[in-house]
């Protein structure tokens, strides 16, 4: 059997917020989910998730996945709840993945608590001053976007998704309108559920196919937005990659609106073709032209414990990164011994931090970016026979975390 999460936030709206001011939609920011009401629901196909998220309340959540220790005690309804939450109810600095207080079982939101669900979503991301060759793309309905996917990267993508059905859902931003109906935004992007053959191959697979869409042409610089004078870029495709990660959540529920901002929400239904899952071990490794593609980029094919990830040159160690301990540059993160250690991403303007520095099995350090699923090495160390500035920065920082 298979299981979904449905997720409902306590103290404060999380999905996506929509006021009018002056004539014209804003968009708020999505709030950061500390507490939440989470509930186990059976589902074994795409009709059935179309149920679920046709029922939806404002503000509701769903992961494509379920806590592997609550379903094995046959636990349907618990709290899901932050690390600083969870350490809070158990009073302790060592947070446990499960709980079981005040006669409530809880859990916290990691990717280490989840199993997934045989489901996958592409993100069909739409962005502005994007090459010709991405905007038609952009342009494509849900179904042609499908013919994309089955033509244009590769031929083990193709075998992957043709036949496949699919559950095509409206993103928050194209379900607002402006009181005269003028939609907030022209082009809105779409959420595409698929059912997969094996969901213990979608980690593998997620990485293989964003590596076969940037080998196959479909990539572009995306400027970052940032507060500061920077000029920033992030590499992206067709889709958002991030969507892949384990415990993710998806705000399917309807967005809020205020100040006479309209809300048309229409049911999702499945699109039906052949009635088949997505074959996720037709996608293998990129070879051949595609992998040269990929090293014209700078972007290497590698290998990991749990599939494959793009991995690019060297990061210079001089590179300013924020972190959850405060500015730090690369070669400082190498120098402080810390094994792992949340962050933002590279020249990101959000503060979402969907990245994170480590370190591999031979002490070298890396960045990956979780949106754009990319491991940037640290360039190695030169040679240095004295004491550096770095080293004296080092230790002032560590003395102000310690005090």
């Amino acid at each position: 059997m298979s299981y979904i999460t449905v997720v409902t936030p306590i103290d404060q709206f999380c999905g996506k917020t929509f006021d009018l001011v002056n004539g014209e939609i804003v968009k708020g920011k999505t709030s950061v989910m500390s507490k939440a009401r989470a509930q186990h629901v059976l589902c074994e196909s795409l009709e059935v998730l179309a149920k679920i998220i046709n029922g939806l309340r404002e503000g509701d959540a769903i992961i494509l996945g379920y806590v592997a220790p609550l379903i094995k005690k046959r636990v349907r309804d618990f709290y899901l709840l932050s690390e600083r939450e969870m350490r809070v109810l158990c009073q302790t600095n060592d947070a446990p993945l499960t709980a079981f207080k005040y006669g409530h079982h809880c859990a916290q939101r990691k990717k280490a608590n989840f199993k997934r669900a045989p489901f996958i979503c592409i993100d069909r991301d739409v962005d502005d001053n994007v090459p010709e060759q991405i905007k038609k793309v952009q342009e494509l309905s849900n179904a042609e976007f499908l013919k994309v996917l089955c033509s244009e990267l590769g031929p083990s993508v193709s075998q992957a998704f043709y036949g496949a059905d699919f559950l095509p859902v409206v993103s928050s931003s194209g379900q607002v309108f402006t009181p005269n109906g003028t939609p907030y935004s022209k082009d809105p992007s779409a959420h595409l559920y698929f059912k997969v053959s094996n969901a213990s191959d979608i980690d593998r697979f997620s990485g293989a196919l964003t590596a076969h869409a940037f080998g196959s042409g479909f990539m572009h610089n995306k400027q970052i937005n940032r507060t500061d004078d920077i000029e920033a870029y992030r590499r992206v495709t067709i889709f958002d990659p991030s969507v892949f990660t384990i415990g993710r959540l998806f705000f399917e529920g309807p967005p809020q609106t205020t100040n006479g901002v309209l809300l048309k929400r229409s049911p999702c239904r499945v699109v039906k073709w052949n009635g088949q899952d997505v074959r996720t071990h037709c996608v293998g490794e990129p070879t051949g032209e595609m992998l040269k593609a990929l090293n014209l980029q700078n972007l290497n094919f590698k290998r990991g414990k749990v599939g494959g990830y793009l991995e690019s040159n060297t990061l210079p160690r001089n590179t300013v990164i924020e972190t959850k301990m405060g500015p730090m540059t690369a070669e400082m993160f190498e120098r402080s011994g810390i094994e792992r250690l949340r962050c933002q991403a590279l020249r990101s303007g959000s503060v979402s931090w969907a990245a994170y520095l480590g370190r591999h099995d031979d002490g070298s350090c890396f960045l990956f970016d979780s949106g754009t699923t990319i491991k940037h090495k640290i360039e190695p160390a030169p040679v240095v026979t004295e004491r550096t500035n770095v080293d004296v920065m080092l230790e002032g920082l560590f003395k102000q975390i310690v005090k």
